[in-house]
């Protein structure tokens, strides 16, 4: 009876032995399943099927997983399944996602989608310090430095708000602006605002850094603003003379309410626009220049605080300068504009599509926008781009996702000679393309309407010619350090 028994039991042990898994045929069913799922995902035309294949890849152990996901953030045309992306890739069961995650959140993209990044970031234990040490380096690339400060907001520990303040404190330009707003959205980082803002107006007589802090102070200030306003309207800067009332009024109104009093009327919010201008750095550059003055002059008689940048773009080549040379970050300072233009080297060959779609992207993606301004990127085209069809999706995509505007123009002598890529573009955009002619030349959209634009490119507008977008949705030229 006892052999009996122990016969049954060995048997067991061995029928279970042999049952069980193998990690070999675990790899082999992942890699089945990651197969199945990316020919669901480039073949299916039915959304559901797409994102239910999309959830099952965040859940296999096959390192192509994460390299496929970051391919469908960055690139699908489908704004919610690049958002589904972008969840999944905080299930991903291995350590490769994290190195993706990062470079996924310095390359940009939509608001929504950086932000969810963020909180992946967060939620696959990625440190604070870890996070910091991709940022806080010199050779960092801004726009990339400015993104990963962002992402910091998304952590709510007491540590992001302190590298926050360091980062605001330590570093001029884009990177600045990017880390007050995000201590605005991280949970600790308001207590660490009105002191922040209190020193920059003490100490700065750069007018887009004294404008940006006062739109902090509008929503975190204290009295202590009230105590700088003699010196700000000692600089006679217009632009900062505006944002301390406006600012002024905000903290009053919250010291009213806080002690129980209610005011006569709603401290009133200033509008607010940007615009970044992308342009070939080619023979028509100087027509760009005299059209960025003349939309921020212009601009001035319709909204209270514009802020004006530039994307210009050249040839690929060994010798290309870093695309932080041909980049303009917002300002609101004419002499800044006129700088950047003054020192910019011309180049007499032709822009094609490589050069535009690269700058038009990057346009979209820059982590300045303000998101409670209306946003616009002004395109200026001037030779059949090869290429450009690639910028279709992201113009559509931050159109849908962001509510951020087109507006494009090319230089040519009618619409006749508009090639079809920027008109595609154009279309992206729910805009029509306007032509900018010689001078001395009647001007007209590509729909066969008339431009306005006689014998001057600066009388064309921007403000005007663009599409509606959809409902709700530094000082110096380089950011570098203090």
């Amino acid at each position: 009876m006892r052999l009996r028994s122990a016969i049954w039991m060995a048997a067991t042990v061995v029928t279970c032995v042999l049952a069980a898994p193998r990690a070999s045929d675990a790899g082999d069913d992942d890699a089945a399943d990651f197969t199945k799922c990316t020919d669901t995902i480039r073949r299916s035309a039915d959304p559901v099927e797409r994102f239910n294949a999309v959830r099952r890849l965040g859940t296999l152990t096959d390192d192509r997983v994460s390299e496929r996901l970051a391919r469908l953030v960055r690139a699908d045309a489908d704004p919610g399944l690049r958002l589904e992306a972008a969840h999944a890739l905080a299930t991903v069961p291995n350590g490769k996602a994290d190195r993706v995650v990062l470079e996924l959140v310095a390359g940009g993209g939509p608001r929504e989608i950086r932000e969810a990044l963020a909180v992946v970031l967060r939620d696959r234990g990625v440190p604070v310090k870890s996070l910091v040490a991709e940022l806080d380096t010199d050779d960092r690339e801004p726009l990339a430095r400015c993104r990963l400060t962002d992402a910091l907001a998304a952590y709510p520990d007491v540590m992001a708000a302190a590298h926050l303040e360091r980062l605001a404190r330590l570093w001029n330009g884009p990177t600045r602006d990017a880390a007050l707003r995000a201590l605005e959205r991280q949970p600790r980082g308001s207590l660490l605002l009105a002191d922040l803002v209190s020193d920059l107006l003490a100490t700065s007589a750069d007018l887009d850094t004294i404008v940006e802090a006062l739109d902090v102070a509008e929503r975190h200030g204290d009295d202590r603003v009230a105590t700088q306003a003699e010196r700000i309207r000692a600089l006679g800067l217009a632009e900062a003379d505006a944002a301390l009332e406006v600012a002024v009024a905000h903290i009053a109104e919250r010291r009213l309410l806080k002690s129980g009093g209610a005011p006569a009327k709603p401290a009133r919010v200033r509008d607010r626009v940007d615009h970044v201008h992308v342009a070939h750095q080619g023979r028509d550059l100087q027509r760009v220049w005299d059209n960025v003055r003349a939309d921020l002059m212009r601009a001035r008689l319709k909204f209270e605080d514009v802020r004006v940048g530039c994307e210009l773009y050249l040839e690929p080549s060994a010798t290309r300068p870093s695309r932080d040379e041909n980049r303009l970050p917002f300002t609101r300072d004419l002499a800044k504009v006129d700088k950047f233009f003054g020192d910019i080297i011309y180049q007499t060959k032709r822009g094609t599509g490589v050069g535009m779609t690269e700058a038009l992207e990057s346009a979209f993606d820059l982590p300045s926008w303000r998101w409670d301004a209306e946003r616009v990127v002004v395109l200026y085209a001037d030779a059949s781009p090869r290429g450009l069809a690639r910028a279709v999706i992201p113009a559509s995509i931050h159109r849908i996702m962001d509510g951020t505007a087109l507006s494009v123009f090319f230089f040519a002598r009618n619409a006749d000679d508009v090639p079809g890529p920027v008109r595609e573009v154009a279309k992206s955009g729910g805009v029509d393309v306007t032509v900018i002619p010689p001078a001395g030349a009647g001007g007209s959209t590509a729909d066969g309407g008339t431009a306005d634009s006689g014998a001057k490119a600066d009388e064309v507008d921007p403000l005007d010619r663009r599409g509606k977008p959809p409902p709700g949705t530094g000082p110096g030229k380089k950011d570098g350090k203090r």
